[in-house]
């Protein structure tokens, strides 16, 4: 018989701010993955795996640990539920439906596209405020509504003091 090598996986899960750590088996797939976040968190709500910023979830049958010791990746549990986020700038309002797994730098991207605002500048050039507060580009949708199946703040600009 076989040893199965262990590999420890970190990923975000919708509606906790911290990271979790797991040891899943070497050719643990997806549904496994799951199962094992589902036990580790008490969450009995979370039924999808995506890559982070990925517009669909995996598959349940999908064996992805391979691939995540040759590259890594961030992995994000979540609902089924996508997120809406509505978005002010300068007096206009845009809405969008995103999955939980997709980060604020996504957001602003859409934001300032032409489906939305149709801002010129670099993503890097604005941030979110949500509740007064910057929401750092880097975080994922599911963390930054706490839970929540919406999430409304303002687009503003990135200033960076000179000097």
């Amino acid at each position: 018989m076989t040893a199965i090598n262990a590999f420890s996986l970190i990923l975000t899960v919708q509606g906790m701010a911290k990271p979790i750590e797991l040891a899943v088996p070497d050719d643990a797939d997806v549904a496994h993955i799951l199962a094992r976040i589902r036990e580790e968190t008490g969450r009995t709500d979370i039924e999808e795996l995506a890559f982070e910023d990925a517009d669909e979830p995996l598959a349940d049958a999908a064996t992805i640990i391979e691939d995540l010791r040759r590259e890594f990746r961030v992995l994000h549990a979540s609902t089924r539920q996508r997120i809406k986020v509505r978005l002010s700038y300068e007096g206009q309002s845009h809405e969008r439906a995103f999955r939980p797994n997709a980060t604020i730098r996504r957001v602003i991207r859409w934001a300032i596209s032409p489906e939305a605002f149709g801002l010129e500048g670099k993503p890097a050039q604005f941030q979110v405020k949500v509740d007064g507060r910057v929401v750092p580009p880097d975080t994922h949708l599911g963390q930054a509504a706490h839970g929540s199946c919406a999430l409304e703040g303002v687009l503003v600009h990135n200033v960076k003091p000179q000097g």
